[in-house]
């Protein structure tokens, strides 16, 4: 198949955020009934069984370009590494160090500290298990397959070469009450045993399908200047978080795959019965210049009771990666405030899997701007002519701001629904513009 490179439609600008709609083509909505459950949409909307924020008679989950609130979860970690993961009824946004509930109208629901900060009476989301004060990059999502949130972060302990990999599951599709009576919370052994070899986790990933929740990190040599070695896969069987055990065995109840050479990991979020699991990288490492026109797809087969991984190299357009040194290095972008963001690497920010369909995105360096790029494979396709599964591309090139300065698009995600659409987000900076005004 030959892949389309597609433009974009801008819906709405917000402040430091640029959100817009690609649409595909329909495969299976009506027009009366825009997210096929079965009622028309004006029933829908009417009777309640369907959100209509912005008051335009469709459904929310068939309009992307609803009006985002900016006032979100603050704290006081730099950098705050937020995530969001939207149930039929609540909101479940992270950031390093903190997690917070809202209802669908922008109402605090809950919140609370991830860590613990010895506040008596109050040890922290996994301070319950005996998390430490140490606590980083936050992931969350909603498992649409059983109506729970996901929410996991890595952890240093206060001992010397020890981390560990936090994972809690709601207890209902209500995430409301942040203890355990609300919520299953694990804490698992984040020091991998490779080859004799100690390592330890970084820069996490959180996908999930019907068989297993999936997380993938990068692994390191233990101290501050450890020495990257590759990923980690691991695989923890859905029925076992439900289970409320005691401790999740490794095993028996979650299993692990070294990837060596392989950095910055996505594990798809799927929707819908999925033929296999998936992850995608565009392998560059943090620290390295990186030019390619290739991605690794890793496909997981049975990953529960039987698992199987398969590699496979599938072809892209050619594309540079900025170079990730930190803050004020090569890839540090102007804020508006004559400061700088690190704006991070090309790595992939994360995979979407629905119908077929392989969504992901990252971060281009295009003559010296970074621009955000997006991505479409058909994974049928990638598993008999990995060459030639790309099905269509894009650009988000914000142009140059009012004062005439580049403008950069960043810290992007992805994801479709079920009516044929894509939903982008991205961070957007320049020289001159740190915070765009709602257009």
């Amino acid at each position: 198949m030959s892949p389309v490179a597609c433009s974009a439609r801008i819906t709405r600008w917000i402040p430091v955020l640029l959100v817009f709609v690609v649409h595909l083509d329909t495969r299976s909505a009506r027009a009366d009934d825009c997210n096929s459950n079965g009622i028309p949409d004006s029933v829908d909307v009417v009777a309640g069984t369907s959100f209509d924020l912005n008051n335009n008679a469709l459904p929310d989950e068939c309009d992307l370009s609803i009006v985002v609130s900016t006032s979100g979860p603050t704290d006081i970690f730099n950098v705050p590494d937020p995530t969001l993961a939207v149930g039929t009824n609540r909101i479940v946004a992270t950031v390093n160090e903190s997690i917070f509930v809202y209802d669908k109208l922008g109402g605090t629901v809950n919140s609370n500290f991830l860590n613990n900060r010895q506040i008596p009476g109050n040890p922290g989301f996994f301070g319950e298990i005996g998390a430490g004060a140490d606590l980083f990059d936050p992931r969350t999502i909603y498992d649409q397959y059983s109506g729970r949130f996901v929410v996991m972060i890595l952890e240093n302990d206060v001992l010397a070469n020890a981390t560990w990999i936090d994972v809690a599951i709601s207890r209902s599709s209500d995430p409301s009450d942040l203890t355990t009576a609300g919520w299953h919370k694990y804490r698992l052994n984040g020091v991998i045993d490779h080859e004799g070899v100690a390592l330890k986790v970084d820069y996490p990933g959180l996908g999930v399908d019907e068989q297993a929740v999936y997380i993938t990190v990068n692994l390191i040599g233990m101290g501050p200047d450890g020495t990257g070695v590759g990923s980690l896969l691991r695989v923890i069987d859905r029925k076992a978080l439900f289970a409320d055990l005691p401790i999740l065995q490794p095993g028996v109840h979650y299993h692990d795959f070294v990837l060596e050479g392989i950095y910055i990991t996505q594990p798809a979020h799927c929707f819908g019965p999925a033929p296999a699991a998936y992850f995608l990288t565009s392998n560059c490492p943090p620290d390295d210049d990186c030019s390619t026109n290739s991605f690794q797809l890793f496909t997981l087969t049975d990953p529960v009771t039987n698992p199987t991984l398969w590699e496979t190299a599938i072809s892209v357009p050619p594309f540079e990666a900025p170079q990730y040194t930190g803050a004020h290095g090569p890839s540090s972008i102007p804020d508006g405030a004559g400061g700088d963001i690190d704006a991070s690497n090309g790595g992939l920010a994360n995979a979407t899997w629905r119908d077929g369909s392989l969504f992901t995105t990252h971060t281009i360096s295009t003559n010296g701007k970074r621009v955000v790029r997006w991505y479409e494979f058909d994974t049928a396709a990638c598993a008999i002519d990995p060459g030639n599964c790309l099905v269509q591309f894009g650009d988000v090139d914000a142009g140059l701001s009012p004062g005439g300065n580049p403008r950069y698009t960043f810290f992007p995600a992805i994801t479709p629904n079920r009516c044929d659409q894509v939903g982008l987000v991205t961070a957007l900076s320049s020289e001159d513009s740190y915070r765009e005004k709602p257009a």
